[in-house]
């Protein structure tokens, strides 16, 4: 039987494998749903370093595929026409387009309308979703968007939403756009990437062997967060008796807008 632990190791029988679930949301680039590669060694500590250099390069490739995916949805939101024919002058020149401005333009507006009593980092968070929106698409005007259904978010991350995408709608893949590539969460001695972390979620949650209930946005900004609430154990479960309800504590570090770092701390409000 093989074993696997944070490290993304797994061992059979002498030797090590790196193994590592690919994220949901780019499984149709892959031909399985698991990253699994023989290190031809028995040594952990060796295994640990081949392990590290191939997470890296890995994080390297689902970034890639990230921007790409992004790349190609943001192209919906232009008229067919000019997407396929980009060079081609229309004949017909709509006036919300042509009185528009351009998207550099228009950042500069929106800094300087909604940013007066916030930290620099409001403003190079929106610069840098702007950069790379017009690094794809070009420095359009922003007519040359289809309204109905263009919407570019500058606001920061909210913990309190993500927690209700994951706990009640249960909708793990589309919570993933809201992390950081870094994304690291702490809890007690393990260090946790995105993808152990949505596993963690899934099994917890998911399964309905934890409910969460009592939720409450202590304080959040752009740069971080603090949020309470109570989980309670539906089951027998983690070294828990069922009916246990426990209040837990997220703190948030955000990089960029997105969620970051995060660690908890918890108290048990009632055991059974």
């Amino acid at each position: 039987m093989g074993h696997q632990n944070a490290h993304y190791l797994k061992l059979k029988g002498n030797t090590y494998y790196f193994s590592r679930r690919v994220p949901k949301r780019l499984q149709r680039h892959c031909s399985r749903d698991r990253i699994e590669v023989c290190l031809h060694t028995s040594s952990r500590h060796h295994a640990v370093r081949q392990s590290a250099i191939l997470s890296l390069q890995l994080e390297d490739q689902w970034t890639t595929l990230r921007k790409r995916d992004l790349s190609q949805c943001l192209w919906k939101y232009f008229e067919t026409e000019q997407r396929l024919t980009p060079a081609k002058a229309p004949s017909i020149v709509d006036a919300s387009e042509a009185n528009s401005p351009r998207l550099s333009e228009a950042n500069k507006t929106y800094v300087s309308m909604k940013g007066a009593n916030r930290s620099k980092t409001f403003a190079s968070g929106v610069q840098r979703s702007v950069r790379y929106l017009v690094e794809v698409a070009g420095d359009k005007p922003i007519g040359a968007f289809v309204r109905a259904r263009a919407r570019i978010s500058m606001e920061y991350v909210k913990v309190g939403e993500i927690v209700r995408l994951a706990m009640d709608e249960k909708d793990y893949d589309i919570i993933e756009q809201y992390y950081h590539d870094d994304y690291m969460y702490l809890r007690e001695t393990e260090l946790l990437t995105f993808s152990d972390f949505r596993e963690s979620l899934i099994a917890d949650f998911g399964s309905g062997k934890c409910t969460s209930t009592n939720r409450k946005t202590l304080y959040e900004d752009y740069l971080s967060g603090a949020f309470t609430h109570d989980v309670t154990y539906n089951e027998n479960y983690r070294g828990y008796s069922s009916g246990t309800t426990i209040r837990v504590r997220v703190m948030t570090l955000k990089k960029d807008g997105l969620l970051w770092r995060q660690m908890i701390s918890y108290n048990e409000v009632n055991a059974n």
